[in-house]
């Protein structure tokens, strides 16, 4: 009956099947691949199929059964051929384990609304690219399933309320896993399920069919912002990044300011070096050094550097791929309203504002803040931040190329 389960939500997901004895042979073109069922995995198909309360959300990418609660984990760090193999336990003989995940948690993920995507995505490919091998790499049927790292908890005397559990078992993961972070340099997050992010909006890319060398040299300097910004999987690194492109720019175009200024004064018909004029000029200079408002520096930046027309388009291109007005419509952002108006009087001043309010709450976790007016990492403002990304990527960008030599 389990077997027969599998193979139906296999016709779910798009593909054809048969069952012959403990093995489901699956369609692929004019070929089939067989997954073989050994006993070990079919007694967890019996045990998922015939457990009362378990419990899997996509969501959070957890699987609550029994005294257990294992969750799906994402490696932060950059240690990609560490393995990972940890068990801890405590007075209580309660255990947390840090390895692959476990068949039930991998059969939960697959019988979830999330494996169309990952058929869609990952496993379709994969097994088209097997039907071409001479040598098979799909052989059981465990070899299609998802297979996540994973933090298993569990109670050794068994807890009858569930939430109860699920709270002291979130807990004890973040604990053990910041003692990875800390004695062992590896870093690993409980992995919730990814929200549809913007910054593929932004990644129309175009293939030369023969590659040509710019003409134009770059400033160096901004090419390692850029870069870092460009490859960080975290929004709220690619932001400040992106965002000091813009900022290296803030002196320069301010004392540009300060020098017309002082030009336009001195090449006055009537100017003279007494003390009227010289205190004229020192008085300006003065009111400009004390002048800090880093949002006007920003807003000279873009004016300077970035076409107003281009912005616009910019804008309104995102938000027809987006299908939401994401950046023009008025909304709530780390504590404040924001909307930018796409004509040539608001559109640079409002891009400024937003650009510098989200760069504010990034820096500042100060208690001085509302929680809601700063940024908390590994949360769901990383999902505010994503959005913003194309935004500040284009700035930066168009201010690198109007740099160039």
């Amino acid at each position: 009956m389990s077997i027969t389960k599998l193979a139906s939500r296999l016709k779910e997901i798009g593909l054809e099947t048969r069952i012959d004895k403990n093995t489901i042979f699956v369609s692929v073109e004019d070929d089939e691949i067989a997954l073989t069922i050994d006993k070990d995995f079919k007694k967890t198909l019996d045990q998922y199929f015939n457990a009362r309360g378990l419990e899997y959300d996509s969501e959070l990418r957890t699987l609550v059964y029994g005294k257990n609660r294992e969750s799906a984990l994402t490696r932060l760090s950059q240690g990609y051929l560490i393995k990972p193999n940890y068990t801890f336990t405590d007075k209580s003989r309660n255990t947390v384990i840090i390895g692959s995940a476990s068949d039930l948690f991998r059969i939960s993920f697959f019988m979830s609304e999330e494996f169309q995507n990952y058929y869609d995505i990952l496993l379709k490919r994969k097994l088209e690219r097997e039907k071409k091998r001479k040598s098979k790499r799909i052989q059981s049927f465990q070899d299609i399933l998802w297979n996540p790292y994973t933090a298993q908890y569990t109670q050794y005397r068994k807890i009858a309320d569930k939430e109860k559990l699920k709270q002291i078992s979130h807990d004890k993961i973040e604990s053990c896993l910041f003692k990875l972070s800390v004695d062992f340099d590896e870093c690993w997050e409980q992995r919730k399920k990814r929200k549809k992010v913007s910054r593929w909006l932004y990644d129309d890319i175009e293939i030369e069919e023969k590659l040509t060398m710019p003409n134009a040299t770059y400033d160096n300097n901004l090419i390692k912002y850029y870069k870092v910004a460009k490859s960080s999987k975290f929004p709220s690194q690619s932001f400040l990044s992106y965002y000091h492109v813009l900022e290296y720019f803030f002196l320069k175009v301010s004392d540009e300011s300060l020098y017309t200024k002082v030009k336009s004064c001195i090449n006055e018909t009537k100017f003279e070096t007494d003390h009227k004029h010289i205190d004229k000029i020192i008085v300006m200079v003065k009111s400009h050094n004390e002048q800090s408002d880093e949002t006007e520096m920003l807003k000279n930046v873009i004016a300077k550097y970035v076409s107003v027309d281009e912005l616009i388009d910019f804008i309104n291109d995102i938000e027809k791929k987006a299908g939401d007005q994401i950046y023009t419509k008025k909304r709530n952002l780390f504590g404040e309203q924001f909307e930018i108006k796409l004509n040539s009087g608001h559109v640079v001043g409002n891009t400024s504002k937003v650009i510098k309010h989200i760069r504010n709450a990034l820096v500042h976790s100060t208690d001085k803040y509302k929680r809601e007016e700063c940024h908390l990492p590994l949360t769901e403002t990383e999902y505010v931040l994503e959005e913003f990304i194309p935004l500040i990527r284009f700035l930066a960008e168009r201010i690198i190329f109007s740099t160039a030599n």
